[in-house]
């Protein structure tokens, strides 16, 4: 099935009516229902709701209406009916995202926020640390869109190779400057590009084989009232 690449995006505010979570909740499957239902906090709770709508929604815009996802060894999600498409799905603050192609992908959203030097030690290796020292003359200045973005691009190449924190942040190596994988332990630099996306207060970046994934992202609807989502 031909498809061109798509990034879609929910906002969990779309689910805060109780009535509207509940009609949502129950047209999940047993599987999202269980993530859903390991949460204890609503918030969290309601993340993983966006996150599974969005995936319903997504497919059901390329025209699947029905999927079997499965997982591989390293807990990757993928559609066992529908091998030449691929998704990635990730969420964060209120916001929930899903990159779906007909290759393989990984996408990764974090809102803007500060990092404190240990945390900033465990993404950046030494390239990197001496590029945000140069530009920002001090690391304690916390330059944090720049520490953000380098967050999502590494964590969604880990996505896209499919094993997530399997690979340690130092062992992926990017020219900040150009926004460029230069070296990750393991694996071919030449297959992998980044295409990133600021939307209000968060960074995104889609990790694919795509040097443009897309120039855009597809905002999500819901009606409020389940009664017509029924019908949509």
């Amino acid at each position: 099935m031909p498809i061109r690449n798509h990034l879609f995006l929910f906002d969990v505010n779309n689910l805060k009516q109780q009535e509207t979570f509940e009609y949502w909740y129950s047209k999940m499957s047993t599987d999202r229902k269980k993530k859903i239902d390991s949460y204890c906090f609503e918030k969290d709770k309601l993340l993983s709701l966006a996150a599974g709508i969005l995936l319903y929604k997504s497919l059901e815009k390329i025209g699947i209406h029905k999927v079997n996802i499965d997982y591989t060894e390293t807990g990757k999600a993928f559609l066992s009916d529908y091998t030449d498409i691929h998704f990635n799905l990730s969420h964060a603050g209120e916001i929930a995202v899903c990159a779906v192609s007909d290759e393989e992908v990984g996408v990764d959203i974090e809102e803007v926020r500060n990092f404190k030097k240990p945390v900033i030690k465990y993404i950046c290796n030494d390239s990197e640390l001496k590029y945000i020292e140069s530009n920002y003359i001090n690391i304690d200045l916390n330059p944090d869109e720049t520490l953000t973005s380098l967050w999502t691009m590494k964590e969604s190449l880990m996505k896209h190779v499919g094993k997530g924190l399997l690979i340690s942040p130092k062992d992926i190596s990017i020219d900040l400057e150009n926004s460029k994988l230069t070296f990750c332990k393991g694996f071919d630099c030449s297959e992998a590009f980044f295409t990133r996306f600021d939307y209000k207060s968060y960074k995104i970046c889609v990790c694919s084989r795509y040097e443009v994934f897309s120039s855009e992202i597809e905002e999500v609807r819901i009606d409020a009232e389940p009664s017509k989502s029924s019908q949509s």
